[in-house]
Formats: structure tokens, sequence, C-alpha cells
């Protein structure tokens, strides 16, 4: 029995419950004995969902969040500084203290729950990336930092890497040097792998682990269709929007896609379906915002369902098997529409978008958020329309390589974590 550790990811998202739960069925699988806990800023939100939801996989919710002032900077200055601290004694502690039998007490609760495991579980997105900026991979490299000089195991699950400058660089390459095995979801994350040249060799292309999470059955597809009133003699549009790109763009956003959704109703009799990947607590910004001012600016509202409730990732995958195509710039819509064999259209803002797409030689459907307008959009729906037949071929060509990640994933655990033991036990 040993224990795990997931860090670096929320239950909020559709994408975070996919990968933490098919993390979860693994890990299991290895021991059902196992024991995981999780370290969330999220803990409210993860703690309510996990019981909502039964806890299937017993996780043990962390609060991860420190807020050792109530004012910013000086808590920004506390918390840099405690880990800083945390660093030192943690060299202390299992470099010269261990055998005085003395050990001194750490001030961040992440360096706590680091000690009080055998396995990190690393499941980010995205790491090292300047997307991110430079205090997320200093943050990234004090874990993996902390894991190293406690003996710890640490695994990265697949996730995006880069790219990067070289500040950022010099941290990924520190930080990735001390984990156990890299495991990297594309092949642009590879190439900036390969970049850092590494002294640790232990990295290989794993697909995401949303790939192989369990899909709905047509019992649950129904009960969706009946709750929201889809109809299979309706042609359908799923769009799965980041609240972020409201952040990052404002009211040119939404008067943008409250377009393209009265495009497609009034050009090809579309019914739209806004679909919120990623909720928030107390009421704050989340997917559920910007659609519901896509939907308030839209023109045709009687062809359009603004889905307001908190879905589950396989109530998401029931609904999107109903559209035609989606929109998406969530990352974990992206992968669910190619999981049903629907195309969808990206409106990205990281390599991770077109990496993945890559494996099914759609990234011609990738766009950058950044650049998008009215006419690129459209002109990307047409194409997508015109060649709908051969994309839905190049997904179910490609997809059945990629449903076995988190058993790749379980194998490449098993062997490290057997190889420990032994170790130990010589």
């Amino acid at each position: 029995m040993k224990k795990y550790l997931i860090v670096g990811v929320s239950l909020r998202s559709r994408g975070g419950e996919a990968m933490v739960f098919e993390a979860c069925k693994k890990i299991k699988e290895i021991n059902e004995d196992n024991e995981i806990s999780m370290a969330t800023v999220n803990f409210h939100y993860d703690l309510n969902f996990l019981k909502k939801v039964k806890n299937p996989y017993n996780i043990n919710v962390l609060d991860l969040s420190s807020r050792h002032s109530s004012n910013r900077y000086i808590n920004f200055i506390l918390n840099h500084a405690y880990s800083l601290y945390d660093l030192v004694v943690a060299l202390l502690n299992n470099k010269l203290l261990k055998y005085l039998n003395l050990k001194l007490n750490y001030k961040e609760k992440l360096t706590k729950y680091i000690d009080n495991t055998d396995i990190i579980i690393q499941i980010a997105g995205i790491s090292f990336t300047e997307n991110f900026g430079i205090f997320s991979a200093m943050n990234w490299t004090k874990q993996m930092l902390l894991a190293r000089i406690m003996n710890k195991k640490y695994f990265c699950l697949p996730q995006s890497y880069g790219p990067s400058g070289k500040l950022i660089k010099f941290f990924a390459k520190i930080g990735l040097n001390q984990v156990t095995y890299i495991m990297a979801r594309g092949k642009k994350s590879i190439d900036y792998l390969n970049s850092l040249n590494l002294k640790n060799k232990n990295i290989a292309f794993v697909p995401d682990l949303a790939f192989s999470y369990e899909d709905p059955t047509e019992h649950e597809d129904d009960k969706i269709y009946k709750r929201f009133g889809i109809d299979a003699s309706k042609k359908y549009v799923g769009i799965i929007l980041n609240a972020h790109l409201y952040n990052w763009k404002g009211e040119q956003i939404i008067k943008l896609f409250s377009k393209i959704v009265d495009f497609l109703i009034d050009n090809f009799n579309y019914n739209v379906i806004l679909i919120a990947h990623e909720v928030n607590e107390d009421n704050a910004i989340d997917d559920r915002f910007i659609n519901s001012l896509i939907y308030d600016n839209s023109v045709n509202m009687r062809n359009i369902l603004n889905i307001t409730d908190e879905l589950r990732a396989n109530e998401i995958k029931s609904i999107i098997k109903r559209c035609d195509f989606t929109i998406c710039s969530r990352f974990h819509g992206m992968i669910s529409s190619l999981k049903m064999g629907v195309p969808p259209l990206i409106i990205g803002w990281a390599d991770k978008y077109h990496e993945i797409m890559e494996l099914f030689n759609l990234e011609s459907l990738v766009m950058d958020y950044r650049s998008i307008n009215e006419n690129e959009i459209i002109n990307k729906i047409k194409f997508l329309l015109d060649n709908k037949s051969n994309m839905v071929d190049k997904i179910h060509q490609n997809l059945n390589k990629y449903k076995n990640s988190s058993e790749i994933m379980k194998k490449i655990i098993e062997k490290f974590v057997a190889n420990h033991a032994q170790k130990e036990d010589s």
C-alpha cells in the first residue's frame, strides 16, 4: 500500500474530473489499498463535488490555500519566503537532522503534504510555459525539488510543456531533472523537452488521460437528452468556450460569438448548445457567465440552448454526441469531441491544442484567439462542413491509438514503484 498525492488540478473543470478519476482508477488497480489525497486551492468546491458524486475512489481532499496575510502583496512575499525556508528545512531534515533523530517544522501546507506521502502525481494541463509565467515555473520547480530531497517518487502525468524563454527553461531544466518520469502528450511538448537537454531520460509520449475515460452509456445519453429536450430530428452545434476569453478580449469576444451563433442558425438551420465546461463557486466568473452574455446578445434565442446546470464530464460527452461539430476553446471540450468522433473547431491560446489536433491530422481546424475574426471563423466552419466526412474518418482512424493512455501510465508507475520497493528491501 502506498500514499498518493495528486497536485496541479481541480475538479471544477470537467477535464480535471476525467483526468483525476481515470488516474485514481489505475492507482487503485495497482493496489486497491492505495490511499489517494488531492491538494487543491479550490478546497470547498472539490470537497463538495466529491460528496455529490459519492467519492468513488475515497479521495482525501487537502486544502492548499495559503493565506498568511490579508494583504496580497505581503502574502505573495511570505509565500515565496516560506517556500525557500521549507527547501532549506527539507535539506536539513533529510540530509542531516534525520541522523540525529530531529526534525524541524515546515511552514507551507504543500510541503507538509509531500512529507506525508510516498508518490506525487502531477496532473497539470500545461506547465513551464510562457502563458503561465515565471512564478508558475518556480512553483513547479520548488515542488519537484522538495519531492527529490524527501526521496518521493514524482510522476508528471500526460500534459503539455512550453514554449518558453530562457528563464523559464532554466527552471524547467532544474525541476524536470528531479522527477521520476515525464509523460508528454504531443510532439511540440517532446520537442520542448528535448530542447532542455535533460539528464533525466525518463520521458515518453503518453496521450491525454481523458482519451481513456469511460464513455456514457445509451441510457445516460437518453437521460440527458430528455432532461434538456435535445431532439434527434434537429441539427446541433455545441459551443464550449473558456471564460478567460472574456477576461482577455472583453465585449469583443461576446459580439463575435453572438454573430457566429446567429450565422449558424440563419444560414445552416442549426440549433446551438452553449455548454459550460468549467464552473466556479461563490458566483465567480466562469464559463456560464460568457455563455449567458453570448445568449443575451444573440438574435435567435429560440434556437439556442444555454445550459447553466453544472454537468459531469460524460453528460457533456452525451450532448456532444448529438452535435454535427463543436466550437471549443476548452481543451478537454476538444478531447471530448474527438472521443465522440465529432470534429471540433478550435479557438486556442496555447500550443497544447495544436499538438493534440496534430495527432488526428486536423491541425488546420485550430485558430489563435488573439487574431480571430468573424470571416476566419465562418470560413473555417464552411471548410469543416465541406470536409466533415473526411474529418470524421480521420478521428476514427486515429482514436484507438490513444485510448490506452491510462494503461500506459499505470505500467510506468508500477515499474518505478516496484523498483523502488526492491531497493528498499535490499
